[in-house]
């Protein structure tokens, strides 16, 4: 008796039938249960709400991916409906995430992969190349995607040819439908293994049937060999250029997220002279195991294989027109990515503003010219009028352009960005410390095998899209050079061998129904071993020698950190210097990387100078990147220094002191105090005053590294009406006022630089910004003076509170664990009429009603991100002189921690113990700030400045005055912290204008000499800086205009023989009119040359306005005064008769 299909289920086991219905249903399962599983990560982190939920999104995603539960690109748009959801990124910024320069990179190589197959150019240069050498060249050019595309059906035709000659006429064409199967020639992953909804088909469903039904046991060996050669050679080959395989490009876009300012030196050509040579090799070892499993029986095979090839080549017809057209796209593609910046000598991207143009733009030119070429040649004579195509057209991209692997990647920049946004990176690269008790190498050697196992059982797209952020993070936390772990990662993620899903080839060669997952896994494990133990030996022989980027770059990137320095052999590069400071001066120009290194030997400081091409530094103590220039440190003994104090090559007059010879820097300063005696504040924060005269964003990129390098923690950022203001405070923001979009670009920058951000938001006084509207004038204090809110306003409180909330909004998706409330200056309290009014009705003072303000705007910046615990900060002028328990009533002691500015050279007269005692008795944690530039104050009767030679109208620095000002602060910190649970820092402060309302003044590239310096006295550090030729050129000016003052306008000749009387009477000496007239032209063109010198300077930095306003304010005055004198000097050289003595009484 035959019982069918139905019966034999319905007499299965009830049990067997479940697990039957669950396994189909394992889908949907996994679907609908994997958030909610994952839902306690949301609520098992509230200290870092941003992490976990950036963590519960990732989960998901990696889940979804793995297990396919939708198709791969379904699941890349999840970030667009996630990350909004759960407030991480706007949908705005997630949606720019999904199509940045590198996905263009790869748009632009794939439609020259279908213009390619299009026109058939692929079978011919397959052809071609199979009758010389293996496939694996080609896979370099072109994606390895499209190499194994073209490449079955070429295989398909040999194995078909093979078992028709061993059985002459015997064979069947139909060959299990495997050759009709192929012949579609399909060019990317989801036209091979997908279902019709998009989801790949399992491994159980691929049809096959038994290969021994139609090939004996030779040439079944040959066909299998031949297939996975493809695959593995497709995969390996890949990994040879940039475009090769989307997990290099996962990489590239990652670089520009970590490096954002550094020119890291990976290009299409840097990237082949790395990988070329490992990808030989690779594909060498992998050759002699696939010889050694599939073909050592197959030796029959060879010349019907070789044949087969050399007649389909033989049979090809003759170069057509669009083969000729796509070979010159190819050809002129190839040219322009390697000549954009071949490093060997300068690329024609030099041509245009750095950064501007990349690979994309070549790869998306050539590809818009393929839509304009005819495919067949034009008939001039004009007998033909029938219509001609072009080398490529859209209904071919339509019906075979990969859109899902695009959207694949941008779903992983998308992740990756969520992940840098929330600072998820940063918590796992924390947790991840704990490798550190590995050397770098095995760290190294743990990722690849990692990302190898993974990339085994997923996509490698996939998994390059996860590992290689944290990774970088790893590297970041470990302080070792991020490209030492990324590239490893994007390698092993294309060394995936194992099974059919890991990569678009292995989909490709096994939907042929030819390949057993078993044949995959034999030949795939020995690859994947050998491949990965290759990669590690690569990564640290010829990896850290023609390794992608520099010392330098890094350094510029991510900021200088402790290094370990070895004697060089040759004695006349080393100078004694006289010193007992052990210290570090790092100067750096941006074009030429020159380093001036110090280091304390046996009691003595030795010079070395021009580092490039000296081995002899390596990173943190640990070989890490290490680079041609940095190399065998294991070959001479080497010291460590645990540098003190830097000594920064800034100020003149110092002995035994050293220059630099290319920029002229005066001699350095000799520190009178060692930081081993001297409290050294945790936190080093640089104010960034963005207030009327605010840089570009490209500067303020390039400025935050120099932050970091110079020694500070964090950035105290102000912004007034440089923010881009919305609702009822639009009308308050500058029409140059940043964007959002800007801004966030800024904020990453400063927390990959690991940096604390501190916003600065003035909430009672210096409100000018938005009090001087007339909109706004109702809620100013006293209406004559548009500086300070009326207090019991609630118009004007919602005001403050609506400038707070916008702010918070944007930084609360970065590291933020302080901000500042302002607070000083508050000259005007109680004069609104609201004011008195309430004081009359509650029997309160001004004390009173600052207090309760203070208060409550505490408390509204701690609610508005109460995950992020806020400490507020506030400027201690307002408070210091009231009753102390009337501060404590109000519960300011546990609302703000008080920061007290002083910028007087000795601060002992000003900071009295009484003064920190006092304060000690109301907080419990408190701040220092000094100043690095523009501040100043008069004595009592107005009659000089007290503490500083600066002022509002001051353009340049004085330094020696900020170097007393923060060698005081020390001393003060040293005795006195003590006093408090904490002294958490100090803020090196520096505005660009004094308010504002004031001028201009001196603007930071100006000062940042001083910070250099300065910062250097809180804690050890060194100097560079994008804009420095600023400086130079405001020094020149400065200079230019003393020695005018000194030489022209208070000389003795122009007092004497130019004054108003000889003019008056035409009554002159023409002898020293023209000793006169010889130094005023001088002074002319050397005033017409610093006035262009700052102007081209400054442009590169700040907008026309602010140059504008600056020269009119520095330069013209002086200018005028001599053109008008010069003038004076011409009219009186004209007079050849003069008057007669006595002058006439009346003429006085």
């Amino acid at each position: 008796m035959t019982l069918s299909k139905s019966q034999i289920r319905h007499h299965q086991p009830e049990s067997t039938l479940t697990l039957s219905l669950m396994w189909k249903m394992r889908t949907y399962f996994v679907l609908i249960l994997t958030p909610i599983l994952l839902l306690p990560i949301l609520f098992s982190f509230p200290q870092s709400q941003n992490e976990a939920k950036c963590g519960y999104c990732v989960g998901i995603m990696a889940i979804y991916w793995v297990m396919e539960v939708l198709p791969l690109a379904v699941t890349a748009l999840l970030p667009m409906v996630l990350y909004p959801l759960l407030g991480l990124m706007t949908s705005d910024d997630v949606a720019q995430m999904y199509l940045p320069d590198t996905s263009f990179l790869f748009i632009g190589g794939l439609l020259v992969a279908v213009a390619v197959q299009k026109c058939k150019l692929h079978n011919r240069v397959a052809l071609f190349v199979l009758t010389v050498v293996p496939p694996q060249p080609c896979c370099m050019w072109i994606s390895n995607t499209a190499t194994t595309a073209l490449m079955v059906p070429i295989v398909n035709s040999v194995i078909i040819e093979l078992a028709k000659s061993n059985r002459r006429n015997e064979f069947n064409v139909r060959f299990y439908g495997y050759k009709d199967a192929l012949a579609s020639e399909p060019l990317v992953e989801d036209k091979h293994n997908e279902n019709s909804d998009g989801r790949r088909k399992s491994i159980g469903t691929l049809s096959m049937r038994d290969p021994a039904e139609i090939l004996n046991e030779d040439e079944y060996y040959i066909a299998k060999g031949l297939l996975i050669s493809v695959a593995f050679a497709a995969n390996i080959g890949g990994a040879g250029t940039i475009t090769g395989t989307p997990s290099n490009l996962v990489l590239m876009g990652q670089i520009k997220e970590i490096f954002p300012l550094a020119d890291t030196g990976i290009n299409f050509i840097s990237w082949m002279v790395f990988a070329v040579p490992l990808v030989t090799t690779c594909l060498f070892t992998t050759w002699l195991t696939l010889i050694l499993i599939f073909f050592r029986k197959a030796s029959k095979g060879h010349r019907t294989i070789k044949n087969k090839l050399r007649q389909k080549y033989d049979e090809l017809p003759s170069l057509s027109f669009a083969e000729i057209g796509v070979s010159v796209c190819f050809l002129m593609l190839l040219t322009l990515w390697i000549a954009r910046d071949p490093h060997i000598v300068p690329g024609f991207g030099t041509n245009f503003k750095k950064g501007y143009v990349t690979d994309a733009t070549s790869a998306m030119l050539v590809a818009i010219i393929l839509f304009a070429i005819p495919n067949q040649k034009p008939d001039l004579s004009g007998k033909s009028v029938k219509n001609i195509g072009t080398l490529l057209d859209w209904k071919t991209v339509q019906a075979k352009f990969p859109w899902s692997v695009v959207l694949l990647l941008g779903g992983g920049f998308a992740m990756a960005a969520g992940v840098k946004e929330s600072n998820l990176s940063y918590r796992v690269g924390e947790v991840m410390q704990s490798l550190q008790m590995f050397s770098v190498d095995v760290i190294m050697a743990i990722c690849i095998f990692i990302t190898v196992f993974l990339t085994n059982i997923c996509s490698n797209t996939v998994t390059a899209s996860i590992f290689i952020p944290i990774v970088a993070e790893l590297a970041k936390s470990l302080e070792i050079h991020p490209l030492y772990f990324m590239i490893p990662t994007a390698l092993a993620s294309s060394m995936a061998f194992t099974l059919p899903v890991a990569t678009p080839p292995n989909a490709i060669v096994f939907a042929s129904g030819l390949l057993r997952v078993k044949d995959m896994l034999l030949a795939g494990i020995l690859a994947t071993i050998q491949c990965g133990l290759l990669a590690i030996l690569f990564m640290m022989t010829w990896g850290t020698r023609e390794g992608t980027t520099t010392i330098e770059q890094h350094m510029r990137s991510v900021g200088v950190h402790e290094h370990t320095f070895t004697l060089p052999e040759e004695e006349e590069n080393v100078t004694e210097v006289s010193s007992e400071i052990c210290a570090v001066d790092i100067v750096v120009n941006s074009d030429l990387y020159n380093y001036t290194l110090h280091y304390r030997l046996s009691g003595k400081r030795f010079l070395l100078s021009g580092l490039r091409g000296q081995r002899n530094v390596s990173y943190k103590n640990q070989p890490g990147m290490r680079f041609n220039e940095l190399k065998n440190l294991s070959s001479r003994p080497h010291f460590n220094c645990d540098f003190d104090l830097i000594q920064s090559d800034i100020l003149g007059n110092s002995e035994g002191s050293v220059s630099d010879g290319d920029h002229g820097f005066p001699k350095a300063i000799h520190m009178p105090i060692s930081a081993q005696n001297y409290f050294i504040a945790p936190n080093r924060i640089f104010h960034l005053d963005l207030k009327g005269a605010a840089p570009k964003m490209d500067y303020l990129l390039k400025l935050v590294p120099f932050i970091k390098q110079i020694g500070a923690t964090g950035i105290m950022i102000e912004y007034e009406d440089m923010f881009p203001f919305a609702g009822k405070l639009s009308g308050v923001k500058a029409g140059n006022a940043y964007t959002l979009d800007e801004l966030r670009r800024f904020l990453r920058v400063i927390q990959t630089q690991n940096l604390d951000i501190i916003p600065l938001v003035q909430t009672v006084g210096h409100l000018e910004y938005i009090l001087k509207y007339p909109n706004f004038s109702k809620y100013r204090e006293e209406e004559r003076y548009p500086q300070v809110i009326c207090l019991t306003d609630e118009g004007a409180v919602d005001l403050v509170q609506e400038a707070l909330r916008q702010i918070l909004n944007l930084h609360k998706n970065f590291a933020m664990k302080y901000f500042h409330i302002g607070a000083d200056e508050v000259f005007q309290i109680g004069r609104c009429e609201k004011d008195r009014s309430y004081m009359v009705n509650n029997n309160v003072d001004t004390e009173f009603l600052l207090l309760k303000h203070i208060a409550r705007i505490a408390k509204f910046v701690k609610a508005q991100v109460p995950e992020k615990k806020i400490h507020v900060l506030i400027w201690h002028d307002m408070l210091v002189n009231l009753q102390v328990q009337n501060v404590l009533r109000h519960g300011l002691s546990k609302l703000v921690e008080p920061v007290v500015w002083n910028y007087m050279e000795n601060l002992d007269d000003q900071l009295l113990p009484d003064f920190w005692q006092r304060l000690s008795s109301m907080f419990s944690y408190v701040w220092g700030a000094s100043a690095y530039k523009v501040e100043f104050a008069k004595t009592q009767n107005n009659m000089e400045l007290m503490f500083c030679a600066d002022g509002p109208d001051q353009y340049a620095s004085n330094v020696q005055h900020y170097l007393n000002n923060h060698i005081s602060w020390l001393k003060q910190m040293n005795e006195h912290h003590s006093k408090f649970k904490q002294f958490r820092g100090i803020i090196v402060t520096g505005w660009q204008r004094f308010d504002h309302f004031a001028i201009i003044c001196e603007i930071i590239p100006v000062g940042l000499l001083s910070a250099a310096v300065n910062m250097a006295v809180l804690k050890n550090g060194q100097y560079d800086s994008e804009g420095v030729h600023i400086f130079y050129a405001v020094q020149t000016l400065r200079s230019t205009i003393n020695s005018v003052e000194e030489q022209v306008f208070n000389d003795y000749q122009v007092r004497g023989w130019i004054a108003r009387f000889n003019e008056k009477h035409l009554y002159t000496q023409a002898w020293y009119l023209d000793q006169v007239l010889y130094k005023v032209k001088s002074f002319l063109r050397e005033m017409e040359v610093c006035e262009q010198n700052i102007r081209t300077e400054m442009q590169t930095v700040f907008y026309n306005d602010t140059v504008a306003e600056f020269v009119y304010v520095y330069v013209k005055p002086t200018l005028k005064r001599l053109e008008e004198l010069s003038q004076r000097i011409d009219k009186l050289s004209e007079l050849r008769v003069f008057p007669r003595r006595p002058f006439a009484v009346q003429e006085f």
